[in-house]
């Protein structure tokens, strides 16, 4: 089951974080991220999406990455295709190996290859258009390798430059084929094409990045007011703790990759 606006989906490949979680690469500044209650909020996050429908694809944790839960970057989906990243931060490299393995059984895989350099929270699919954020993660030559594996598929995508933010993905996600949510103030010419706009305030800016399927939108539960907005929207809204990851610069749909 998989759609070409990439909102219905069948599975998803998680990885719960390492012991050295806290080693990982992050600009949040918000303290030590509490493990055992990382593993508990992972533990709840899997629960959200098999409410959703979806099955797990569990894979180890793996402390000589202590990234690797953040398992959405290693790999973009396009149609029957996945780009495998050539991760943008150098210490993160070698993720990729593991979702490759598992990617390897349902879809064709495409290399991104040096100099190109992507991560997958770069990439939001708005229908069949792919926004791709140009930032410290995602060059030029990347995002180049993507849009021809997307005109391959019968897609369309263009380049965002991004300066404030870790990825694409920390100020915006979508929520389906024509609607995305968004940070408020996000310059809207790069986003014309879409027609809907759910803005997110500033103080529940955790809430730019939600995750949407089969229906459901996952919201982080401090932000209430954008699930609400989210809800008269007409989807159907779980609230998910992700506290912990967001000390690792962590939002929601960084934690898996959905088929």
């Amino acid at each position: 089951m998989s759609r070409i606006d990439g909102f219905t989906h069948s599975k998803a490949i998680v990885r719960p974080p390492a012991e050295n979680f806290s080693d990982g690469v992050t600009e949040a500044d918000l303290g030590m991220p509490d493990y055992q209650l990382a593993l508990k909020q992972h533990d709840d996050y899997c629960r959200a999406l098999q409410a959703c429908g979806l099955e797990l694809i569990k894979l180890a944790p793996d402390s000589r990455y202590p990234d690797s839960c953040f398992v959405e970057d290693a790999a973009i989906i396009v149609g029957d295709h996945a780009v495998i990243s050539r991760l943008g931060h150098p210490t993160r490299r070698g993720e990729e190996s593991a979702i490759a393995d598992v990617l390897a059984g349902c879809k064709a895989l495409v290399r991104v290859e040096a100099p190109g350099t992507i991560d997958g929270g770069d990439v939001m699919a708005v229908g069949d258009h792919f926004f791709i954020g140009l930032t410290g993660r995602t060059n030029e030559a990347g995002a180049a390798q993507l849009a021809a594996v997307a005109r391959k598929c019968g897609m369309t995508s263009s380049t965002v430059p991004i300066d404030k933010w870790v990825h694409l993905k920390t100020a915006m996600s979508a929520v389906d084929s024509d609607t995305m949510l968004c940070l408020d103030g996000i310059p809207e010419s790069s986003f014309s094409a879409v027609r809907k706009k759910v803005t997110v305030p500033q103080e529940e800016h955790w809430a730019a990045n939600s995750l949407s399927t089969n229906g459901f939108v996952l919201v982080p539960t401090n932000c209430p007011r954008t699930a609400q907005r989210v809800q008269e929207s007409g989807k159907k809204v779980l609230t998910v703790d992700t506290s912990e990851f967001q000390k690792m610069d962590g939002r929601l749909t960084c934690l898996s990759i959905l088929l």
